[in-house]
């Protein structure tokens, strides 16, 4: 049980990355950017797809840790 505790707390790590990464190009970029750098104007929508599934990661993984789930770090990406 151990074991799938510290499995599941490596998952949300790896989740929290994500959804950092994720969340903050979209915060920084927005469709016409992704436009101007020669993207079809979709591609910024297919971002935030991902970007809403990996944070629907976050909140199951925390879900199921209840109080062992280890908080976010601070990324500066």
């Amino acid at each position: 049980r151990d074991v799938d505790k510290g499995l599941l707390q490596f998952a949300l790590t790896l989740e929290n990355l994500e959804n950092a990464l994720l969340s903050g190009g979209l915060g920084k970029y927005s469709t016409s950017d992704f436009v101007n750098a020669g993207y079809p104007a979709w591609v910024r929508g297919r971002f935030q797809q991902i970007a809403d599934n990996e944070a629907k990661h976050v909140a199951l993984l925390k879900s199921e840790l209840g109080s062992d789930a280890s908080a976010a770090c601070t990324y500066n990406l």
